[in-house]
């Protein structure tokens, strides 16, 4: 068999294959035995057809299993012989039974990417102290304290930071109603009835609540300036100048409970300041490994990303992005964005997608083939515990679960989900770690 393999950019290649006639004529021969041995034809016994006779009648169906065995069979040597990895196969061309009984065709290739692994044993990071401070736990102990609050109506004062202020009010750009100069924005920032406000710096827009300080019930700010902020979800109202049209409905004052043990059996019955200080402490302290965890992982795989040089398949990176651009819009709706907003951030939706599925796709390849070096696989126990543990989140018992990711292909997905976990365990055990505070993280 004649085969010339031609690799392209994005990890294509085409490959170009000729079948000589000797295996042809074999391969037909073999097929069209096969439809004797079963052909039921007027005036022959079954089995006794004469080949021509079988051929004549089925030529259709013997020429459609010819071809599709010769382009499966040949495409398997082709890659044994090249020794290709062959992610899929793009398109099959140009396929022709010549007159010297040879057939050639063409097919477009995905291959994986060709990677020359650096040195990934000893990758420097810098790893967050997990030390637990009293003032973070005062800040989680005023948090929940905040929970608590009361919050009383306050006739005979303004409004001050710190209060609940419930507003209603309208904005309009250059003297015309927000609404109208971008439609796709929503009421709650052209304007609503009794809407509840936090008066603080960080709420709403910047510099709204300062401007309401002093107002008293039934008063109006008919002139609140605001610039709308450069990271505005609607590109076309970033940096515009916004007047608000301000009335105080009401003024809530916050009562804050005192930290002591009465507080303490209210958040939890039986327990006391320092029972819950204590349980405060216990789950900053898991937060802050798990935070460490993560950080030591993002600089691996950061530190591979940047000096690994790889060209990655075109189709697979589309095909993730995708994924990603479907992710952001579901959670976008799940948090309340309309339509239409969506919409108005799909250039931004698509090139942060994108960007991710690039980086995600070549360090997926890369740990694979870490772990190709290191022999790391995921094991039949290991496969088998996580496909229970998954049935026993989604409440399916395990048997009628293990069926269903059988069915639907999912079995090599966690397979290959749980090599790509140890992998990671595997480097993680393998780093030389600076300790550093927790700020210094972000800069590694």
């Amino acid at each position: 068999m004649n085969i010339h393999v031609d690799k392209k950019a994005n990890c294509e290649a085409d490959l170009r294959i000729e079948v000589p006639a000797d295996a042809v004529k074999s391969k037909r021969s073999t097929i069209t035995n096969k439809y004797k041995t079963h052909a039921k034809l007027p005036g022959f016994r079954p089995g006794k057809a004469p080949a021509g006779v079988v051929e004549k009648k089925f030529s259709k169906e013997i020429g459609d299993e010819l071809h599709d065995e010769m382009v499966r069979e040949a495409l398997s040597k082709a890659v044994k012989e090249h020794n290709l990895s062959v992610l899929g196969v793009k398109s099959v061309s140009d396929e022709t039974f010549q007159d010297d009984g040879n057939f050639t065709f063409t097919a477009v290739v995905t291959l994986e990417p060709e990677i020359a692994l650096p040195e990934y044993k000893g990758i420097h990071v810098k790893a967050p102290k997990v030390e637990v401070s009293d003032e973070r736990i005062e800040k989680e102990l005023e948090s929940l304290r905040e929970r608590f609050a009361d919050y009383v109506d306050v006739e005979d004062r303004g409004a001050a930071m710190g209060d609940i202020v419930v507003i209603s009010y309208s904005a309009t750009i250059d003297g015309q109603p927000m609404k109208e100069v971008e439609p796709k924005v929503t009421d709650f920032f052209a304007g609503r009835e009794s809407h509840w406000v936090k008066m603080d710096e960080e709420s709403f827009l910047p510099g709204f609540c300062g401007q309401l300080i002093d107002l008293k019930k039934g008063e109006k700010n008919e002139k609140v300036e605001v610039t709308v902020p450069e990271d505005f979800p609607l590109e076309s109202l970033r940096g515009k100048e916004v007047i608000y049209t301000v009335e105080i409905n009401e003024i809530k004052e916050q009562k804050l409970p005192e930290i002591d043990d009465e507080f303490a059996n209210r958040l939890m019955e039986g327990k006391t300041l320092a029972d819950i200080k204590s349980m405060i402490s216990e789950n900053l302290e898991e937060q802050m490994q798990q935070q460490r965890e993560g950080a030591i992982v993002d600089q691996v795989i950061a530190h591979l990303g940047k000096v690994v040089e790889v060209d990655l398949p075109e189709e697979v990176v589309v095909r993730e992005t995708q994924r990603r651009v479907d992710e952001m819009v579901y959670r976008g709706q799940s948090q309340g964005m309309d339509v239409e907003t969506i919409e108005s951030q799909q250039r931004e939706i698509f090139a942060a997608a994108e960007a991710q599925a690039k980086a995600g796709v070549k360090s997926s390849f890369i740990l694979e083939k870490i772990a190709e070096a290191e022999k790391i696989e995921a094991t039949d126990d290991e496969l088998f515990a996580q496909i229970a543990q998954q049935a026993q989140q989604a409440g399916v018992p395990i048997k009628k679960f293990v069926k269903q990711v059988q069915k639907e292909g999912r079995v090599n997905s966690i397979k290959h989900q749980i090599q790509i976990g140890k992998v990671i365990d595997f480097l993680k055990e393998n780093v030389v770690i600076e300790e550093v505070d927790a700020d210094e993280t972000a800069d590694a």
